[in-house]
């Protein structure tokens, strides 16, 4: 047993260090748990759907959908500008897109 010093550079001269792209979700980002397999997610498909129907026809605000269904009224901008949920029926948009330019 070394130092720390040592055992960094024992590690990486074995080997043994996570390389940038070679792990984790990096080279699998289909193993992410997104939308309902995530395990905190508070919302389900159907209720990200309903949000995005609400808001679109003008029956509610964004604050209103807040508290309804339990979150944060940043969150419910992120689904309806399709930066959250966005593997449910919504791709994501630039920041050219949300700013009207």
């Amino acid at each position: 047993m070394g130092t720390n010093i040592e055992n960094i550079a024992d590690r990486v001269q074995k080997g043994r260090s996570a390389k940038g792209n070679k792990v984790g979700l990096y080279l699998h980002p289909e193993r992410a748990a997104r939308g309902e397999r995530n395990a905190a997610a508070k919302l389900t498909r159907a209720q990200v759907q309903e949000i995005r129907e609400l808001y679109q026809a003008g029956k509610i605000s964004q604050c209103q959908l807040a508290r309804n269904y339990h979150v944060s009224q940043g969150q419910v901008w992120r689904i309806i500008q399709g930066w959250s949920w966005s593997e449910y029926g919504r791709s994501r948009r630039s920041s050219t897109q949300i700013l009207g330019e």
